[in-house]
């Protein structure tokens, strides 16, 4: 492919993003809920987040533009680990959010060289930012998740801690 041709198709894949992001933005700021009954609960439980918004559904979204670069769960699996990082070091204060993101990229990969170290490192730092400016709202940590394949697509569970 040409640099013209793919430069056009960066373009229309990032204004594809774009679009998919403001509909999920929008659709998280709309969600609410958090009730389930059931009859044999008798009145309804609520087995709700705090403000009524699934983490697993948050994280889903907070990942989805870069999961259309993924193919297979595995894939999946990782960038969500990178996306649990990002999400939770943006959470703390600049020193000790260097920290973290060091610490947690040479534990979780040992061996690897300093070109796929500065690659992960742009991109946690693209997601912090992205973070920032569209989840800030969002304080709760994510202490660990869980992905399966359904059959009919990817099922994602979160832990969060409540703050």
């Amino acid at each position: 492919m040409s640099a013209p041709k793919s430069k056009v198709k960066q373009q229309k894949m990032a204004r594809k993003r774009q679009r998919k992001e403001a509909a999920r933005l929008n659709r998280t700021r709309k969600r609410g809920g958090g009730s389930w009954s059931g009859d044999f609960l008798g009145p309804s439980i609520d087995f709700g987040a705090p403000g009524g918004v699934k983490m697993s559904e948050v994280l889903g979204d907070f990942v989805e533009p870069y999961a259309d670069e993924v193919e297979g769960l595995e894939e999946y699996r990782r960038l969500l680990c990178l996306g649990q990082l990002a999400w939770n070091a943006a959470l703390r204060g600049e020193p000790e959010r260097s920290e973290m993101v060091n610490e947690l990229l040479s534990a979780g990969l040992p061996g690897a060289d300093a070109e796929a170290m500065t690659m992960a490192r742009a991109l946690i730092e693209i997601m912090i930012a992205r973070k920032e400016q569209y989840f800030d709202h969002f304080r709760r940590p994510i202490l660990a998740f869980e992905v399966f394949d359904t059959g009919d697509g990817w099922h994602l569970n979160v832990a969060s801690a409540v703050v």
